[in-house]
């Protein structure tokens, strides 16, 4: 189950893109979402935005978000295989 506190965390860490307005959504998937997480686990993010945006986007969350000191897997919605 995803507590509050660790709700709370993502959403300190990605503050600075949450108002950006190409930015639909920012959702939480795999190993944590499901709660099956272990040692090992990343915590895998999804951006939800216009595809017209993506690549642009991507490398600015990158820019603003350090994802180097939590182990994040951030990736664009249309990147996913669904």
């Amino acid at each position: 189950m995803v507590t509050e506190s660790f709700s709370k965390n993502i959403k300190q860490d990605f503050f600075p893109i949450i108002s950006n307005k190409n930015i639909l959504g920012i959702l939480l998937f795999g190993s944590y979402a499901k709660d099956q997480k272990t040692n090992r686990s990343d915590i895998d993010i999804c951006i939800v935005a216009p595809e017209e945006q993506s690549a642009d986007l991507l490398s600015s969350i990158f820019q603003e978000i350090n994802t180097s000191m939590k182990k994040y897997d951030v990736r664009l919605f249309q990147e996913l295989p669904l």
